[in-house]
C-alpha cells in the first residue's frame, strides 16, 4: 500500500512538473505576436517594417539597401532656431545639416524607436562628400530623390501620423490635421549648398511630387513633413 501510495505522488509529482514546463515554453508566444524578421535579401522595390514604421527600399548597393518610410511621419522644422530676423524675412540663412534640428531629432529621439536587432544594422553614413561626419538617419538630398524617385508619382507620400503627434496638434488645429490625414503631403528634402544670395531655399516636394529645389521655405516652419531614409545592411 504504501509503495502504491508513493508511486501515485510520484505520477503526480511528474504531471505537475509537465505541465510547468509546457506554460513557461508558452510564455511570451501565446497572445503575443512574433517581430517579423528582417529580411537580409530585400530587393528593390520592397517594403520593409522597421522600428513600427513601413519602408520601401530605394537601392541596394555595397551590401547595403537604402530605405525610405512609405508615409510622411512627422512634421518638424528643418532648424527650429532659424526664426526670421527682420519682417519679410524667410528665417532660411545657410544651416549644414549635421547642425539642424532635425539631424538631431533623428539621430536622437527618432533613433530610439528601433530595437537594438535593428540598430545593428542600420549604417553610418557619410553624406555630401563630408567625411568628418556620420549619420544614421537622414533625409534625401534633391539629386537622391531624381536619382532613387525618378517620376513624380513615384515622390508622393501621404501624411501618416502617431497619435502622439495628432493630439498634440488638436489644441491649436481642431480637426484641421484628422482631415489631411492619409492625403499627399509635402515633405522636406535636405540642403546641400548656398544659392547665389547666400541663403538655402527650403527645398521640399510638393504634394504633386513636384521636386522644388527652389521653394524658399523658412527653416523655421514647423508644418513641413518628414521621411526619414537610412542604410541597412545587408547580404
Amino acid at each position: 500500500m504504501k509503495v502504491a501510495k508513493n508511486c501515485k505522488k510520484l505520477i503526480m509529482l511528474v504531471i505537475v512538473m509537465v505541465m510547468m514546463l509546457s506554460t513557461i515554453g508558452c510564455i511570451g508566444c501565446a497572445g503575443t505576436p512574433k517581430q517579423k524578421e528582417i529580411p537580409w535579401r530585400p530587393e528593390v522595390g520592397d517594403s520593409i517594417t522597421l522600428g513600427g514604421y513601413e519602408w520601401k527600399v530605394l537601392s541596394i548597393e555595397n551590401h547595403r539597401a537604402l530605405l525610405i518610410t512609405k508615409d510622411v511621419i512627422a512634421l518638424k522644422p528643418y532648424n527650429e532656431s532659424s526664426v526670421p530676423s527682420h519682417e519679410g524675412s524667410t528665417g532660411n540663412t545657410f544651416v549644414p545639416w549635421g547642425d539642424s534640428s532635425l539631424c538631431s531629432w533623428l539621430n536622437g529621439e527618432f533613433l530610439m524607436s528601433f530595437n537594438a536587432t535593428e540598430l545593428a544594422r542600420i549604417t553610418n553614413s557619410e553624406l555630401d562628400g563630408d567625411s568628418s561626419r556620420t549619420y544614421r538617419v537622414f533625409i534625401l538630398s534633391p539629386e537622391a530623390v531624381e536619382k532613387y524617385l525618378p517620376t513624380v508619382a513615384s515622390r508622393i507620400a501621404n501624411l501618416n501620423l502617431p497619435e502622439d503627434e495628432l493630439g498634440a496638434l488638436r489644441p491649436a488645429y481642431p480637426g484641421e490635421w484628422e482631415e489631411r490625414q492619409g492625403k499627399p503631403y509635402i515633405w522636406w528634402v535636405r540642403i546641400i549648398q548656398r544659392t547665389t544670395y547666400g541663403y538655402f531655399p527650403g527645398n521640399v516636394v510638393l504634394d504633386d511630387g513636384e521636386n522644388d529645389t527652389q521653394a524658399n521655405r523658412g527653416l523655421h516652419i514647423d508644418t513641413v513633413g518628414v521621411r526619414p531614409a537610412l542604410w541597412l545592411q545587408v547580404e
